[in-house]
């Protein structure tokens, strides 16, 4: 655990099973993660699979939290959280009950095998940028640059902001 306070962001996103409850589910499930504090979820979007692949549509959203945990412990605790739902890993883009992705974790820079922080395709994913951007319009990609820039240089077709939340 870290001396120090974070703030984090996750996305989630799911296209398998009642979507809609497995992304509120995540978020409860965030939400009273020890040594963090949930300040933030964006709306439900829904979006087109990525890569024109054959599948359901996703619901994506976007958490903002603030925590003591370690960016190693913090991406343990969202795969705990992906296991208990009942994901099953079994390749990119593949569809999924659950998948929880860490995108930032304050300012740090991370290049390993097992986590890369920003998220490496943070800036070229609509469906990650605008919910990102509904919680914090200021928040900077280190490497990349503001996210609403970012933003204006990918396509925003076929993703549609739900009533739910």
């Amino acid at each position: 655990m870290n001396s120090v306070i974070t703030e984090a962001y996750v996305a989630l996103g799911s296209n398998l099973g009642n979507s809609l409850t497995e992304i509120k589910t995540a978020v409860r499930l965030l939400s009273d993660l020890e040594n963090c504090r949930f300040l933030a979820v964006s709306s439900i979007y829904e979006t087109e699979p990525e890569g024109g692949v054959d599948q359901p549509k996703f619901l994506n959203a976007v958490v903002k939290i603030s925590t003591f945990l370690s960016p190693f412990t913090l991406l343990s605790a969202l795969l705990g959280i992906e296991k208990q739902r009942g994901r099953v890993r079994s390749g990119v883009n593949q569809a999924r009950v659950i998948d929880l992705d860490l995108l930032l974790y304050g300012d740090v820079i991370i290049s390993r095998n097992d986590l890369i922080v920003p998220h490496p395709r943070i800036h070229k994913r609509a469906f990650v940028l605008v919910p990102l951007i509904e919680i914090d319009a200021s928040v900077i990609i280190h490497g990349y640059g503001l996210a609403t820039d970012l933003l204006g240089k990918v396509s925003k077709s076929g993703i549609k902001k739900l009533n739910a939340k």
